[in-house]
This record gives C-alpha cells, sequence and structure tokens, in this order.
C-alpha cells in the first residue's frame, strides 16, 4: 500500500507464484509543496523496492557542502619492551617401580 500524506493513494497485490521485476508504481496529481511517502506491507509481506524516483521540485535552495578532506598524521607505533621469561625450574620425573601382583580369575556365568 503506498500511501501520501495520510490518504492511500495505491493498493499493490504483489502475490505472486514467482518473483517478478520491473514493475512500475506511480502517483501523480499531488499538489505543490512538501509530501510524505509511506509505503505499509499488508499481511505481513516483504516489500522490495528497486527505486524510488521523485520528479518536482525542492522546496528551498540547499546550499552546497564543502568537505574538507581530512588531515592525516602518521602514527608511529612506540616499541614495547621484549620480555623474556624467567628460568623455571623442570620437575623431574617420578619412578615408580611396577609390582608384579596376581589378579583373581574371572568368574564364570553360564551362556543364555
Amino acid at each position: 500500500m503506498a500511501e501520501v500524506d495520510g490518504v492511500v493513494m495505491l493498493t499493490i497485490n504483489a502475490n505472486a507464484p514467482e518473483l517478478n521485476f520491473g514493475q512500475v508504481a506511480t502517483v501523480g496529481g499531488l499538489g505543490a509543496g512538501q509530501h510524505t511517502l509511506r509505503i505499509i506491507a499488508a499481511g505481513g509481506a516483504s516489500i522490495g523496492i528497486d527505486a524510488v524516483i521523485i520528479d518536482g521540485q525542492p522546496l528551498i535552495g540547499v546550499a552546497p557542502i564543502t568537505i574538507a578532506p581530512p588531515t592525516i598524521e602518521p602514527v608511529l607505533p612506540t616499541p614495547l619492551p621484549t620480555l623474556i621469561p624467567a628460568p623455571t625450574a623442570t620437575p623431574e620425573p617420578a619412578i615408580v617401580e611396577p609390582t608384579l601382583e596376581a589378579t583373581s580369575a574371572p568368574e564364570t556365568t553360564e551362556t543364555p
């Protein structure tokens, strides 16, 4: 739905079995002055808009804006000190002597 100044100007049914490109909607016959256009999706559907073309004269003259180019000041990184880790003691592996110990025999069960 396209609404201009709070008045519905057109209703577009975009339900289609496949995507449709190149569709044009036009609103004309508006009086001179400022207008507000609202495009409202009905039924929770998505709206895809490629372009909006407005043919009219601006209400007020717009002075051109001059943008000064940015001043670029190089910033050199400050050197960071090289950190040398303090030596740490390497733990000695513990030596464990194996012991020979008999284990009990598994219990026998009847085969089902």
